[in-house]
């Protein structure tokens, strides 16, 4: 017990400066927008990377023929990236949600680090826990298994 004491005291010396987790989101969402640039639609349903096709597709539906949770999550982003929300809404409801949430947390810290205040526009961290626990329950799998009792995939069939 003394040793976990010794190095809780010691990490305790080594915190990273309040402006490190604002830069963070900020560089979060760059990286989020910015890589969905490298994909390119090469007609609604379909994107390539930098011009070169991507691999065979989804694992989990070349061997169920099924879409897995995470089907057309890319394209979502990508469309949604395009100033087509609804587009990538209907690629993935869960892509379009999470790239969004990781959008208004880049612009979250953006205004913290100009305005200096770190704690500007504070979420509790019991509404974020939730919100995340909906993203997982609600839009995410529900809508997933949705999609599997209906047999709507908004997905081009693999061929």
């Amino acid at each position: 017990m003394d040793r976990l004491a010794e190095l809780t005291r010691r990490a305790a010396r080594y915190r990273f400066p309040a402006w490190t987790w604002s830069l963070t989101l900020v560089l979060m969402a760059i990286g989020a927008v910015g890589s969905t640039f490298f994909f390119v639609p090469i007609d609604p349903d379909h994107v390539t990377f930098m011009g070169w096709p991507q691999g065979p597709g989804c694992g989990f539906m070349e061997l169920t023929g099924l879409p897995c949770p995470s089907c057309g999550m890319t394209r979502s982003w990508v469309q949604t990236t395009r100033g087509h929300p609804l587009t990538g809404f209907g690629f993935n409801p869960a892509g379009a949600l999470l790239f969004w949430w990781i959008v208004v947390a880049g612009i979250l810290g953006g205004v913290r680090l100009i305005t200096r205040n770190h704690r500007a526009l504070r979420l509790p961290p019991t509404l974020l826990a939730a919100w995340a626990i909906f993203w997982l329950l609600v839009p995410y799998s529900l809508l997933w298994l949705l999609r599997l009792a209906l047999g709507w995939n908004a997905l081009p069939e693999m061929g």
